[in-house]
């Protein structure tokens, strides 16, 4: 797990519990470089970082785009973060399901004993 991913666990764990739809943009809207960065981290899905089975394969095939873009290191930190936010609440729905139960949770469970 990459450094950048330990520093903002907790705002990872946030934003994947958070059930509100407005909320989370609002975090997002707010966050500093280093989250939107992390998250841009977590979507190294796409290179075989993080295994997922078929179900959360197929949930994530339709966001292949928005995954691509967050993935990639072109463009900037505001192009990504209005990824984030007009995506689509389903879109981060199931994206951070799917970091949820393969980084984020594992790793929460690591920091706080």
């Amino acid at each position: 797990m990459s450094s950048r991913v330990e520093r903002n666990a907790l705002g990872l764990h946030l934003l994947a519990r958070t059930k509100d739809p407005n909320l989370t943009r609002a975090i997002i809207a707010n966050a500093i470089k280093d989250l939107i960065c992390a998250l841009c981290e977590c979507a190294h899905i796409l290179k075989g970082n993080v295994r997922l089975n078929a179900s959360q394969k197929a949930k994530l095939r339709r966001y292949k785009r928005n995954l691509r873009v967050l993935s990639d290191k072109q463009p900037g930190v505001m192009r990504k973060r209005r990824i984030l936010q007009t995506g689509g609440g389903a879109f981060l729905t199931a994206w951070l399901a799917t970091l949820a139960t393969s980084i984020i949770f594992p790793l929460i469970k690591k920091l706080i004993p």
